[in-house]
């Protein structure tokens, strides 16, 4: 597995509502890291006051009802502008995010339109973000990942340690105290990503490397094996007959030329040339200026 950097992995959660055409609501966003170095969790504002009259009689219930059995937000509260989200959201992308992991389908296209500068999440184009923002967003609950519901985390993670610490860290939601906390919920899924997830391609890259390591150690056998360090040639580099060499230079006139033999090793013929001038004897040892005749002048004399 390739090295990641744990600061550029984000978990992000949101609650809500239901508008008066059954559009989502923002209410709460939490976002984390899996380094835990990024925190980011605030309530918003209702876009438009609402009443029983202007909100459909059947999302009217539904609000109702998550009120006072889920989050247990009311139409009204919220700290920050309802369009501050969008900041919010935003705020992960100078830390160079290279996934982003969500709990239901539907919220992949509450965070895409979102760091679109959008509010807008009935209708998301696909290309548009991929073209301009282009960073994943993942749903846990895939059958890749196969997370659990949040609920069944939560039921799930009690009974480990690590969990009470979960829990303390929930407590600096500052907003509601519900087991329905996108504050909590983001400490769950970061959580499981650790023990599911990282800690399965940790071990797989660990069983790669070792695979590697086994096979360069074989090859590197297998190439100590087969390599044969070259024995020396017995046939040595000079001519095999030197008896019979003689340079051009000090070769008589009318006699012929010592025709010589080499080794498949040998020098080059000038080279070879010069080394048997130096190293023979040639056959005949009169000097080659002795049979010229004298100077016409001297023919007559006595001697």
């Amino acid at each position: 597995m390739a090295m990641f950097n744990k600061n550029s992995i984000f978990f992000v959660d949101i609650q809500g509502h239901r508008g008066y055409n059954g559009e989502y609501i923002y209410k709460e966003l939490a976002i984390i890291n899996l380094s835990e170095t990024f925190l980011l969790h605030n309530i918003y504002k209702p876009p438009y006051d609402s009443n029983s009259r202007i909100i459909d009689n059947k999302y009217w219930k539904a609000n109702k009802w998550l009120e006072h059995h889920f989050h247990h937000f009311n139409w009204t509260n919220g700290i920050c502008g309802y369009n501050t989200i969008v900041r919010d959201m935003r705020e992960i992308l100078p830390h160079n995010p290279t996934q982003i992991y969500v709990k239901g389908d539907e919220k992949i296209k509450f965070v895409k339109n979102l760091l679109m500068y959008s509010v807008d999440n009935k209708y998301l184009d696909e290309r548009k973000y991929d073209t301009i923002i282009g960073i994943p967003v993942i749903d846990l609950g895939s059958d890749t990942h196969k997370a659990p519901n949040l609920k069944t985390l939560k039921n799930l993670y009690k009974s480990v340690v690590q969990y009470d610490s979960i829990e303390d860290k929930k407590k600096f939601c500052l907003y509601h105290n519900s087991d329905n906390c996108a504050l909590l919920n983001v400490l769950l899924l970061r959580y499981f990503y650790l023990l599911n997830i990282l800690s399965k391609n940790l071990n797989q890259s660990d069983d790669d490397n070792r695979d590697n390591m086994n096979n360069r150690k074989g090859k590197r056998q297998r190439t100590k094996e087969n390599f044969q360090i070259p024995t020396q040639p017995e046939t040595p580099w000079f001519p095999t007959t030197t008896a019979s060499l003689s340079s051009s230079l000090f070769t008589q006139p009318n006699s012929p030329k010592t025709q010589t033999t080499w080794s498949p090793l040998s020098v080059p013929t000038p080279v070879a040339s010069t080394v048997a001038a130096a190293t023979t004897t040639t056959t005949n040892s009169t000097f080659p200026f002795t049979n010229f005749p004298p100077p016409p002048l001297f023919n007559n004399l006595q001697w």
